[in-house]
């Protein structure tokens, strides 16, 4: 008997057992009564937590979104099962629970799932066990499940509680990956096209396709050829001309379109094309399935073409078709190489330089990803993508690598980089082609612009002067060889934009057509990076050259405005108080027509200006003996200013010819002679000199003005840009003069260049111009 007491100490009440027994004297009367308690409150205690963790695990179960059941160790059967498993399996409840563990599984799987059971059962208790197993819902589809087991007791019964995860989708992107993984070695592996054509129809078949043919691409004969079917109808032999790509075909389509073909159903090949409907080109024994073809593109230009069947209609994810796309682009890439790799192979004929072959497109692939990442870190900087893709390319090559960017109109070429492991070599480059070598590169770089085609000199013999004695002679001076050189034109949305040299340096290693392809195709990604740079930072420069240029020109505009408005009111209050002598009026009008001067000229500028950025500009060109322009031009600033400044030049006995514009040229004196008085303090020596060199025609003119930082020797020549100590001093300019001469020169194939030894100590301006029978004009837009 279960019965409750209460202490007589008042303390808690307990639970106890209560058995009692009679003890009888020999008549068997009961004398007395053995009473025997047993405290039963803990036990209690311990069955109701029981029940309670009970209903608590029994709630987890039953409201757990992961499909979970209770099984039998001993006979398999489920013991419970949740809503969730109920949900992702599709028996119900009742007949769920009539099923053992090997009714979820395939047939075929069976055996495995008992030899697992076992393994299982002998583990310890409470273990868990987990796994990826194929199982069966009751419409008898197959999927994934991840199934974590462990031990537990389940009404005195020893059992196991399992959770099962659908995982199929994981596992198809696991599985796609592990294929593309084993196509990506064994297209590595594939160096024959026939080859690479039985991999990708083999990994079709794979993927699920029931059909699957690669068709290569001829250009030339406009053809197209079977290298390899899988599926029906049999396998068409390697070689064998399926058709010509002007006949409407789905490749010949997609050949001539571009695009990719796809569809659930053959109807949607007969509405694009019901031609085909009685004439299908895969597989036409395999009934109105979903069918692909997708072009095999290299650098955007068909190759080829895979074709993939299915043999019933079906949905085709968007999954499933990136990964067919993969194989296509996968099979263009490996079938290039395989055409690549078998011509050279044909035409050498040795297995040695197939290796050469193989570990030269290694190395390209490195190059190419080297580039690529220079490129990235260099950023949207122009100069620091040029310095990026010369740095690595020089890096790669061993030798000399030098890039320039086509300017505007009438610019020279000038050489943006330049980069060589050794620096003396860079050096003596650097000198070589901005002096020595200006005239071939200006007429190259404007053979390359026109034409848009590289140049190879696979075999040259220039010799390089290099500073340093000679270890090896007594001549002071070691000399290198140009032996080889390729110019590449930078392509970019249809434009040449550039061009990059690269320079042997190196013996007995010539640069072949095969480099001059491959170097190509870089220049061709590295151009892509620097217009989009050049884009980036044009953009910029528009929106600040903009600010600055309102900012200066209401500027330099309001003065001359603000002087003539003043000079008129003067003039006009003089005179209506009756005082306005002839000397007075006579200064006052001068004053209005110097500053009427000073606002023509500012408008001359910025028309000059805004004609050079059009291209209206023209340039009339003449035999032109400079000495007589020049000294015309001394002669004129020696009356404007009288003894304010000295003007001298040195005598050339010899004429001075160029190909030029008398008019722009002299501009271009005026305008020196006026910066030169501007910037120079009174009495101040402004001297002109005229030299004639064996490529051209140099004018110095040198002034003992404020001079220039070092930093802005070349800034000048930008528009709207001046020396920091003239806009520290407040001197007048819109910062357009220079750019007008630096933009005339460059028109006429030359280069005007600043130097000075620093603020105060004056400046000298150089204007190169070539020799009458080297000039060229450049007449593209600036």
């Amino acid at each position: 008997m279960l019965v409750q007491i209460q202490p007589l100490d008042g303390g808690e009440r307990r639970w106890v057992t209560l058995k009692s027994t009679p003890l009888t004297d020999d008549q068997g009367h009961i004398r007395f009564i053995v009473n025997r308690f047993r405290d039963m409150t803990e036990e209690r205690r311990r069955q109701a937590e029981l029940r309670d963790s009970e209903a608590r695990y029994r709630l987890l179960f039953e409201s757990n979104p992961i499909p979970m059941w209770v099984w039998d160790t001993r006979t398999f059967r489920f013991l419970a099962v949740n809503d969730a498993a109920i949900y992702q399996y599709g028996w119900p409840r009742e007949e769920f629970l009539r099923l053992t563990l090997l009714d979820v599984r395939p047939p075929e799987d069976q055996p495995a799932i008992l030899d697992k059971i076992a393994r299982v059962a002998a583990e310890p208790a409470g273990l868990d066990v987990a796994g990826v197993w194929r199982h069966r819902r009751r419409d008898g589809t197959i999927f994934d499940a991840e199934v974590t087991t462990h031990a537990m007791t389940f009404n005195e019964r020893d059992a196991r509680v399992s959770l099962a995860i659908d995982v199929t989708e994981r596992t198809l992107h696991e599985r796609r990956l592990e294929r593309l993984s084993a196509l990506t070695a064994a297209l590595s592996a594939a160096l024959d096209p026939g080859e690479v054509a039985r991999v990708i129809g083999e990994y079709a078949t794979i993927a699920g396709a029931d059909a699957a043919a690669v068709i290569a691409y001829t250009d030339a004969e406009r053809t197209l050829t079977v290298l390899h079917r899988t599926g029906p109808p049999a396998p068409a032999a390697a070689g064998d001309t399926l058709f010509s790509v002007d006949e409407p075909t789905l490749v010949g389509h997609m050949i001539q379109t571009g695009q990719a073909i796809i569809a659930p159903t053959w109807d949607d090949f007969a509405r694009l094309h019901p031609e085909l409907a009685a004439r299908r080109q895969i597989a036409p024994e395999i009934g109105p399935g979903a069918g692909l073809v997708l072009p095999l593109l290299v650098d955007e230009r068909p190759i080829g073409a895979l074709k993939m069947a299915f043999r019933d209609p079906r949905p085709l994810p968007p999954a499933l078709i990136e990964e067919l796309r993969t194989i296509a682009h996968l099979c263009a890439q490996a079938l290039q190489r395989a055409q690549l790799y078998a011509a050279e192979h044909t035409a050498r004929a040795t297995a040695e330089v197939g290796e050469r072959v193989a570990r030269r497109e290694a190395d390209r692939i490195a190059i190419m990803a080297d580039l690529s990442r220079a490129q990235a870190e260099a950023g949207l900087d122009v100069q620091a993508v040029l310095d990026a893709v010369a740095r690595t390319t020089a890096r790669h090559t061993g030798d000399a690598c030098a890039i320039a960017l086509f300017r505007e109109t009438g610019d020279p070429v000038v050489i943006d980089t330049i980069h060589h492991a050794e620096p003396a070599l860079q050096a003596v480059l650097q000198g070589f082609m901005a002096v020595e070598w200006q005239p071939h590169i200006q007429e190259t770089a404007a053979r390359v612009a026109a034409t848009g085609e590289a140049e190879l000199s696979p075999v040259i013999d220039v010799s390089l002067p290099v500073p340093g004695p000679a270890p090896e002679s007594g001549d002071t001076r070691r000399r290198v060889t140009l032996h080889s050189a390729m110019i590449l034109p930078f392509r970019a949305h249809g434009h040449v934009t550039g061009a990059m040299a690269l320079l042997r340096l190196l013996p007995d290693r010539p640069y072949t057509a095969d480099d001059l392809a491959f170097f190509q195709e870089l220049g061709d990604r590295a151009a892509l990076a620097l217009e989009n740079a050049r884009l980036y930072h044009e953009a910029r420069e528009a929106v600040r050259a903009r600010d600055e240029f309102l900012s200066a020109a209401a500027h330099e505009l309001r003065t001359p405005v603000t002087t003539i408005k003043g000079y008129a009111q003067m003039l006009q209050r003089t005179r209506a108080r009756g005082r306005l002598s002839s000397d007075r009026a006579a200064q006052f009008l001068q004053a209005i027509d110097e500053s009427t001067d000073r606002l023509r000229i500012l408008t001359d500028d910025l028309l000059d200006v805004s004609r050079l950025r059009l291209g209206q500009m023209p340039l009339r060109l003449q035999s032109l003996d400079l000495l007589p322009l020049v000294g015309k031009v001394i002669d004129r600033y020696r009356d404007q200013f009288g003894l304010r400044y000295v003007f001298s030049s040195d005598p050339l006995p010899a004429p001075a010819v160029v190909n030029a514009d008398p008019d722009r040229i002299e501009q271009v004196l005026t305008n020196l002679l006026e910066n030169a008085t501007k910037y120079s303090p009174a009495g101040g020596e402004i001297r002109t000199t005229v030299a004639v060199m064996d490529s051209g025609v140099r004018i110095s003119v040198r002034d003992s003005g404020i001079g220039l930082p070092a930093e802005d020797v070349e800034r000048i020549f930008e528009p709207f840009n001046r020396a920091a100590n003239a806009i520290r001093d407040n001197l007048p300019g819109l910062g357009l003069g220079l750019y007008i001469c630096d933009s005339i020169v460059r028109r006429h194939g030359g280069q005007i260049v600043a130097e000075s030894a620093g603020e105060g100590q004056g400046t000298t301006f150089h204007v190169w111009l070539p020799a009458d029978s080297l000039a060229t004009v450049r007449t593209e837009s600036v």
